[in-house]
């Protein structure tokens, strides 16, 4: 800070050379009157107030400006050395009363307390004292609100109970809090702030609150060192608080430390919460959302709350919305970061209880849970849903999740309409048989509907290749559907294509001539899985000459996320003349911070002629700005022949 009030300074002294005219005391003056609405008297000893001001006297003024505004001396600009009987123009003065004259806000966060908010309430006897738990070492500053202000020098991160007597004048205050802390507790059940009202012989949390402002995160902030505060049962039981501010927890960022936020909420009346209040939090760590908003009155959950979340650690996000009577849907993504396998507690209860839950259960990327982990247990997800019978899929939610377990219908979710018998690539006249209407190479359970009424089931325990075919009773065009999902992907990044999708004719490459439409979710089937690993969609519908479709479905690669693979969108489209149109954020699941690799995107789109409009994007990204230093080997003619594209002459050559 010091450094850059001098450099302010002096940036006022090389304005005096050669900027506009000189300021006269007057003009100091009343450029501070009206910018900050105090009044500074002239010295007793000036006879002239319309006399040329010089900087020691322009510092001299807003160092008292400062003191009328703070309340007690902060700044001593007027015996520095830039104080000097330079003469100091109408810019300088400006300038410095712009940026030199500044009130501090001692205060950071306050909370207003009714103590008759329970007077003769359930313990019966008459509320005296309010307190401040404080876990944290550091300099705090509290005004009570009745007069009485008192500062706090705590040497030791011990949790001290710091109390006011408000007498017989029990009634409504404004408890402001201000300073800085230094340190924190290790014990992980120990906050750096909580709040205690008094009643008789009892200690009742924080329920005098009701109404909160400003930011903890101001007081309490992530040290240099990375040490985090907690904010365990900071406002639990205040039964009256409505309304959390968007910056509680500004100043708070990194990794998340255990119990963060734990019964943080917990029992309050608010009825929504602030899509950015965890902005800065990132990780994850053991218990650190439990029970945050349980029995409280909120109706919905902004999908990012949880944004910055990663991985998984145990009891994360056990009761974290338990008993939210009022709440009527989890929105898309809400645990999109959680990747892994299950730890103990770590869905324990969630959403037990909500019994105004509509739409679907959670899901990531298009899948449930419960589906990404299917075989979690009882001590890892009991009950997330018990109570909530008004999903969706309550029924369908197996019992170790708090659901019925019943047993769910087949769901196809990636549809191939193609001709079969298929015409020779060469000869339109000529009919041939396909070698197999497709492969697989990914262990899981599928089911197939041929389309005829024939259905199949297929049970696949390894990666290796699978021909799977289908002979017809007679031609015709038929609509095949798959269902299910992949458990497992091959390792091999040359033969591990989780599917090739339509009939396939060996020529001597698979082409898919005889495919005519494609619809539904192709991730859906074969999505990432929850330890990471991602499927391969090389050459899935490579040379579909005859498909008539002129985009790919909305949705299609739902279920694909996080880092890419070599060679995973590998041909996956290349020549596919009807194609004309990249839909906006067909690849949005793709962690876009990860490193391009090699062959992620080789000949994806090559030869389709027919493209026009916007290359790929993400999130209104182009991929290529995305991945600016990608190569030939990890790029490589993505865009080959796709002269038509709106952006093509801005394509880098690796691409094209």
């Amino acid at each position: 800070m010091k450094k850059i009030i001098c450099a302010l300074i002096v940036a006022l002294v090389d304005s005096v050379a050669h900027c506009g005219p000189i300021a006269n005391l007057d003009y100091i003056h009343t450029l501070i009157a009206d910018r900050w609405n105090i009044t500074i008297p002239f010295n007793r000893n000036i006879t002239n107030i319309n006399a040329a001001a010089n900087m020691k006297y322009l510092l001299t003024t807003i160092d008292v400006a400062n003191e009328i505004l703070n309340g007690e001396p902060t700044t001593n600009y007027g015996n520095g050395e830039f104080a000097t009987l330079f003469a100091a123009d109408t810019i300088a003065a400006d300038t410095a009363v712009e940026t030199l004259v500044q009130k501090n806000e001692k205060y950071k966060f306050t909370a207003t307390i009714d103590l008759g908010l329970y007077d003769g309430g359930f313990i019966g006897d008459s509320p005296t004292e309010f307190g401040i738990l404080l876990g944290a070492a550091g300099t705090f500053y509290v005004d009570w609100g009745d007069g009485t202000t008192e500062t706090i020098e705590k040497n030791t991160t011990d949790s001290v109970l710091y109390t006011h007597d408000y007498g017989t004048n029990s009634g409504t205050y404004t408890v402001q809090i201000g300073g800085s802390s230094t340190d924190y507790s290790d014990d992980e059940t120990v906050p750096a702030i909580s709040f205690s009202q008094k009643i008789g012989s009892h200690a009742e949390c924080s329920n005098a609150i009701t109404a909160i402002s400003g930011s903890l995160g101001a007081i309490f902030p992530t040290l240099p060192d990375g040490s985090q505060p907690r904010f365990c049962d900071s406002f639990s039981y205040a039964l009256a608080l409505e309304e959390i501010p968007s910056g509680l927890f500004d100043g708070i960022h990194g990794t998340a430390v255990s119990h963060m936020f734990s019964h943080t909420f917990a029992d309050v009346s608010i009825t929504s919460i602030p899509e950015k209040l965890f902005a800065g939090i990132t990780g994850a760590a053991p218990y650190m959302f439990d029970s945050t908003f349980s029995h409280t009155q909120i109706t919905s959950i902004p999908e990012k709350l949880f944004a910055g979340i990663t991985g998984v650690a145990v009891g994360m996000f056990q009761h974290t919305f338990s008993g939210c009577w009022h709440l009527t849907q989890i929105p898309e993504n809400l645990f999109a970061g959680i990747r892994g396998a299950p730890a103990e507690y770590m869905f324990y209860e969630t959403f037990i209880n909500c019994s105004s839950l509509t739409g679907p259960s959670a899901k990531i990327h298009g899948q449930y849970l419960y589906d990404i982990w299917p075989d979690a247990t009882e001590d890892e997800v009991g009950g997330m849903y018990e109570g909530a019978t008004g999903l969706d899929d309550y029924k369908y939610i197996p019992t170790a999740w708090g659901g019925l377990g019943q047993e769910r219908p087949i769901e196809y979710k990636l549809s191939l309409t193609h001709q079969w018998p298929l015409w020779s690539h060469s000869d339109q006249l000529s009919f041939i048989n396909p070698d197999a209407l497709m492969y697989i190479s990914a262990a899981g359970k599928f089911y197939i509907d041929w389309g005829d009424g024939t259905t199949e089931v297929i049970e696949k325990e390894n990666t290796d290749e699978l021909a799977i075919d289908h002979e017809y009773a007679q031609a015709g065009t038929y609509t095949v559907r798959i269902g299910g999902r992949a458990t497992a992907y091959s390792d091999d990044p040359y033969t591990s294509t989780a599917i090739l999708g339509g009939p396939v004719v060996e020529e001597p490459h698979r082409h898919r001539m005889g495919l005519l439409r494609v619809s539904g979710c192709l991730g859906c089937v074969f999505p990432t899985l929850a330890d990471g690993s991602q499927p391969r969609f090389i050459s899935t519908l490579e040379s579909a000459e005859n498909c008539v479709n002129t985009t790919l479905p909305d949705g299609f690669l739902v279920g694909i996320h996080g880092a890419p693979v070599s060679n995973m969108f590998m041909y996956t489209f290349t020549g596919w003349p009807l194609l004309n149109t990249i839909p906006d954020n067909l690849f949005a699941g793709l962690d876009t911070t990860a490193p391009a690799v090699e062959g992620m995107f080789t000949e994806t789109f090559g030869w389709c002629t027919g493209l026009a409009g916007p290359s790929a994007k993400i999130n209104g990204q182009y991929l290529y700005d995305i991945w600016p230093d990608a190569t030939t080997d990890e790029v490589g003619g993505m865009y080959a022949d796709c002269e038509a594209l709106s952006d093509y002459d801005n394509i880098p050559d690796a691409w094209k």
